[in-house]
């Protein structure tokens, strides 16, 4: 697994270093990260940086666009050459910050919308739609008057590899056309500071003003709440439909 590479990558990376340093007391410091640059809420991915400083000085550096290693002091150059010569020291660089740096720029996306049900013409269907999240873990739920709807009533994807290396979760519950009730799409993942509930914008959707005014083969939404306000009274909160 992942963990496992990287710790078994790292304990090389030691060895090398401190098989061609003098055995005494030093410091070797690893810096790793992104430079990005942000405006108006959106992060540009600049440059990566993989550097390694021994004893409070430079001592070796990737270059990520060459894929390469630079030494910029004479003690460094042996583990320059070896390294370049190690794939997978180069590999494993690229990859972490990939993984680091690549991925904070792509924001998650969130949508939702509501067709008929295939099954049952007096039944529509409501999807919420997370994709270009990473890491893999998330956690997407359906609910109704904000309690999670139950997963026996909910048809999932799973979660699926998108071709960037990202990864997209679908989740959908059939509903009746008519149904009054308030849903949303409640997502917790470690991308958002704090859990995100998708609504529908600063107003509320009308189920059946919908289907009067929108062709009824598919209602795409910006936003994941899809919220149908009763003309007559309020809803009781019985059993899920």
């Amino acid at each position: 697994n992942r963990l496992s590479k990287d710790l078994n990558v790292k304990g090389v990376l030691r060895v090398h270093i401190f098989s061609v340093l003098i055995s005494d007391l030093h410091v070797l410091q690893w810096r790793t990260g992104c430079e990005v640059e942000e405006f108006n809420g959106t992060v540009k991915f600049l440059r990566g940086i993989s550097e390694f400083g021994y004893d409070g000085s430079d001592f070796l550096s990737f270059d990520i666009e060459n894929m390469r290693w630079i030494a910029p002091v004479p003690q460094a150059e042996p583990i320059m050459r070896q390294w370049d010569n190690e794939t997978i020291c180069s590999q494993f660089y690229n990859d972490n910050v990939f993984e680091n740096c690549v991925f904070l720029s792509a924001s998650p996306a969130v949508h939702g919308f509501v067709k008929k049900s295939v099954r049952d013409p007096k039944k529509l269907t409501l999807t919420c739609l997370i994709t270009g999240f990473y890491p893999k873990d998330v956690k997407m739920s359906l609910r109704k008057f904000t309690t999670e709807i139950p997963e026996h009533l909910i048809t999932t994807s799973g979660i699926r590899p998108n071709d960037d290396g990202t990864y997209q979760l679908r989740k959908s519950v059939e509903i009746s056309g008519d149904d009054p009730a308030d849903y949303d799409c409640y997502l917790t993942h470690s991308s958002f500071k704090e859990p995100v509930i998708k609504k529908c914008g600063n107003y509320n959707c009308d189920w059946r003003h919908l289907l009067q005014t929108v062709t009824i083969n598919s209602i795409s939404l910006e936003l994941c709440l899809i919220s149908a306000q009763q003309r007559h009274g309020v809803a009781p909160r019985g059993p899920w439909h």
